[in-house]
């Protein structure tokens, strides 16, 4: 329900594409459309940020319709 409902949050505001940065929960994500992805796939800012340190991988979703989610 919590990711439903970011995900239309974020259609609502215009994103196209979620990120997420997960240290468990792997399966969770792609089970869900996710595909993992890598620092390079990050927005430049945020790649900056990123910190190789907690060991989080990185996962994106295209948002595309209200109707492709759930």
């Amino acid at each position: 329900a919590l990711l439903s409902y970011m995900e239309r949050v974020a259609l609502a505001a215009g994103a196209r594409r979620m990120m997420i940065l997960s240290t468990v929960s792997f399966e969770w994500f792609l089970e869900r459309g996710f595909r993992e992805g890598t620092r390079n796939d990050m927005p430049p800012s945020r790649a900056a940020a990123y910190s190789t340190g907690r060991g989080s991988k990185i996962f994106f979703k295209q948002l595309n319709s209200p109707r492709a989610i759930d």
